[in-house]
């Protein structure tokens, strides 16, 4: 596989994931510089018809130890019953991983860029991705902004 086209289907995934993204009650949008998750369509290999496609919890987060993006997306059920997805490697040979949040702060009139987004915030406006990647002997830099269109 070829870096370029590892780095696009993430990017791709990753969009995806954030424009199909909403408010749901259950399921906060949360994040930090490590990572995130949300609430967004999910499908699943359940057995029961009804719960296959549909409202779940998506979440990335960068894991050090395997040096890779992790995406991970419960539905309702496993939501309820406490029940941990193991999650998929996204992305390898990823160095470093940092979320940012873009959001505009009314009291001030202006626009910010945080590494933190706390519970009862809604969804941010933006969220961009820097990853530091080895590939090679040589190391890359990539980046993406992704517009959230629902909030």
């Amino acid at each position: 596989p070829y870096l370029g086209e590892d780095v696009n289907i993430f990017f791709e995934k990753l969009t995806a994931d954030l424009y199909n993204s909403f408010p749901y009650k259950d399921i906060e949008f949360i994040g930090n510089g490590e990572g995130f998750q949300c609430a967004g369509l999910v499908s699943t290999d359940s057995v029961h018809p009804g719960l296959r496609r549909g409202v779940g919890e998506i979440s990335y987060f960068y894991d050090k130890d395997k040096k890779a993006v992790v995406r991970k997306k419960r539905n309702l059920s496993a939501i309820f019953r406490e029940k941990e997805d193991p999650g998929q490697e996204v992305i390898g040979n990823v160095t470093r991983a940092l979320f940012q949040y873009y959001y505009y702060d009314a009291r001030l009139k202006e626009y910010f860029w945080v590494e933190e987004w706390r519970k009862g915030s809604g969804i941010p406006l933006a969220v961009a991705v820097k990853l530091d990647m080895d590939y090679g002997r040589k190391s890359y830099k990539f980046s993406k902004f992704v517009t959230i269109p629902a909030r």
